[in-house]
């Protein structure tokens, strides 16, 4: 009897394990362009309510606590709500009315709000061009996805029609690549909520047979792990902007208070807390360079703090 207890008891600790991952990563009830209906109309991702004119009210533009007067809203018109202020209803673009008498405020259920962040994070996810799980310094996981925007593909190619998809020291042909303008989306593991990080790699190519996105991990406890996204410089060197999660943030890494990709020969490795190893080749003297990098988490810095030649 009491082997069976454990049993069943280990059993429920994997159902539990098993069903929370689900939750967030499996989209398989979820098809592309599925959408959620309150009471016939289209449940918006980041809506939490829908207000109906009673009678005419001002719409205006708040610009701190300043007031400017856009129109008035008619009676019967209907309109969603993504924010609120104490008073005031937001219904977009910085627009808001009095939240009175004058209006009807109502809020969709908990089930359906779940629903739509489920769909926006599915949506993402497939149409994310390279997704990675990172962890910050407290060994928090997030996922970050790369989505892109207007993306093309092609392979490369010695053809004289071929423009960006040419073969250089950065293509090889038949290589896989992808070009657009990148956005990278961050949702902490197994949550609903999927955020725009608000950061844009513009006019991007891919190399995904390089796989020049790329993570650099960590086995240190209190760093956080990397993402890389690299460009080909030449044959034998590479540059690459760093990324990293912390507070819940996605942080682009600087150095000297601007921004900066770091170059390499052969990508950044973790070797001790916070510290990073690169090689850099000289191919015309025939000499290597041991570079070692520390992390500021807190600031985003990371500062060069030696250099070997051998």
């Amino acid at each position: 009897m009491k082997k069976f207890m454990v049993l069943l008891l280990s059993l429920m600790v994997f159902a539990s394990l098993f069903s929370s991952t689900s939750a967030a990563d499996n989209c398989q009830n979820y098809k592309t362009g599925m959408k959620v209906w309150w009471d016939g109309v289209e449940l918006k991702p980041g809506q939490i309510g829908r207000l109906t004119i009673k009678k005419d009210t001002p719409l205006f533009k708040l610009n701190g606590e300043k007031r400017t007067l856009s129109r008035t809203l008619k009676a019967g018109e209907f309109y969603r709500i993504y924010a609120f202020k104490p008073g005031l209803l937001s219904v977009g673009g910085g627009y808001f009315v009095e939240r009175d008498s004058r209006v009807t405020y109502q809020t969709p259920s908990k089930t359906k709000l779940e629903q739509v962040k489920q769909i926006q994070v599915c949506t993402i996810a497939s149409k994310s061009r390279a997704t990675f799980t990172l962890k910050d310094s407290n060994g928090t996981a997030y996922k970050v996805y790369a989505v892109g925007l207007d993306e093309q593909k092609a392979y490369g190619s010695f053809s004289s029609s071929a423009t960006w998809n040419s073969v250089w020291a950065g293509i090889s042909e038949g290589d896989v690549l992808y070009k657009g303008n990148y956005r990278l989306y961050l949702q902490k593991l197994n949550s609903p909520v999927i955020a725009n990080t608000g950061i844009q790699i513009k006019d991007y190519v891919y190399n995904a047979s390089r796989k020049m996105m790329y993570q650099v991990p960590t086995y240190y406890i209190g760093q956080p792990d990397l993402l890389a996204i690299a460009n080909t410089e030449s044959s034998n060197f590479e540059s690459a902007d760093l990324y990293y999660v912390h507070n819940g943030q996605l942080f682009r890494v600087k150095r000297s208070s601007s921004w900066a990709a770091i170059g390499y020969t052969t990508r950044p490795s973790a070797v001790d807390k916070l510290t990073y190893q690169t090689k850099d080749y000289n191919n015309a003297e025939g000499v290597w360079t041991l570079n070692t990098w520390t992390l500021n988490p807190n600031n985003a810095e990371i500062m060069l703090i030696d250099s070997q030649d051998y």
